[in-house]
C-alpha cells in the first residue's frame, strides 16, 4: 500500500488534522515474520502500530507462550500503552505474524494527542475492548474448550486474517502459539483431518469447509 492509500485510511479513521501530525511524528519500520516487535519486561517509548500484515499478542510463563490475539492492520499494540501511561515495564511479547509495516507513535505525543483529539481517545478505548474481549475468550478457552476445539478455533483466526483456508504454517508454529509441544499438535491435527475438518500438507493446514456447507 502506498503512502497516498495510507493517508486515505488513516483520515477516515482520524481526520486530516490528526493525521497529518502523526505521518509527521511517527517512525515507520518494514519487520520480517517472527520479529520481536515488545519483549515482554521491556521500557516502552513508543507505540506499534500495525499498517500492513498483522502482529501477535502472547504472554509469556515458566518458557511457554500464549496467543492473546492478533493486531491487524490499522490497529495497535495496545497493551504497551498501559506500560507507558504508568511508567512500568511491559508484560506481553509482541511477534510480527508476516511481513509487516509498523508506524511507532512516541510516547509524549501519542499522550498528548489522546487529549486533544476525542477521536484518538475513543479510538484506544475500542482497542482496549477489543483486547480485554481476546483475554477474557483465551481464558475461558483453556479452561473449558478440549484442545482439538482449540485448535481448530485456532485455525480458523488464521485463516480469518488470510482470507484462505489454506494456512502455510508447521506443526512447531502452531505449538508455540498455543503452549504446547509439536508431538501433541500432530495427534490433534491427525484428530481433526479424520474428522474431516482439516487437511494437512506439507508445512501447511487446509481448513475444510463444514458439512453441508
Amino acid at each position: 500500500m502506498d503512502d497516498d492509500s495510507i493517508s486515505r485510511v488513516l483520515i477516515g479513521m482520524f481526520g486530516v488534522e490528526l493525521t497529518e501530525k502523526i505521518q509527521k511524528g511517527l517512525v515507520s519500520k518494514q519487520v520480517a515474520k517472527d520479529t520481536i516487535i515488545v519483549h515482554e519486561g521491556q521500557y516502552v517509548d513508543s507505540i506499534p502500530f500495525v499498517i500492513e500484515g498483522y502482529a501477535k499478542i502472547l504472554i509469556q510463563h515458566d518458557g511457554r507462550s500464549f496467543l492473546i490475539h492478533y493486531v491487524k492492520p490499522y490497529e495497535c499494540c495496545v497493551m504497551p500503552f498501559a506500560a507507558i501511561s504508568r511508567n512500568i515495564r511491559t508484560s506481553i511479547c509482541a511477534i510480527s505474524g508476516s511481513d509487516t509495516l509498523l508506524y511507532f507513535i512516541p510516547n509524549e505525543k501519542l499522550l498528548k494527542w489522546i487529549i486533544e483529539y476525542p477521536v484518538l481517545h475513543e479510538w484506544f478505548y475500542h482497542q482496549y475492548e477489543t483486547y480485554e474481549r481476546a483475554m477474557l475468550d483465551t481464558i475461558r478457552s483453556l479452561l473449558f474448550d478440549r484442545l482439538d476445539i482449540r485448535l481448530l478455533n485456532y485455525l480458523h483466526q488464521r485463516a480469518a486474517i488470510s482470507g484462505k483456508n489454506y494456512i502455510p504454517i508447521t506443526h512447531k508454529e502452531i505449538a508455540s502459539d498455543m503452549g504446547t509441544v509439536r508431538e501433541v499438535i500432530t495427534r490433534t491435527l491427525l484428530k481433526l483431518q479424520k474428522a474431516n475438518k482439516v487437511i494437512q500438507h506439507a508445512d501447511a493446514v487446509e481448513i475444510l469447509p463444514h458439512n453441508g456447507d
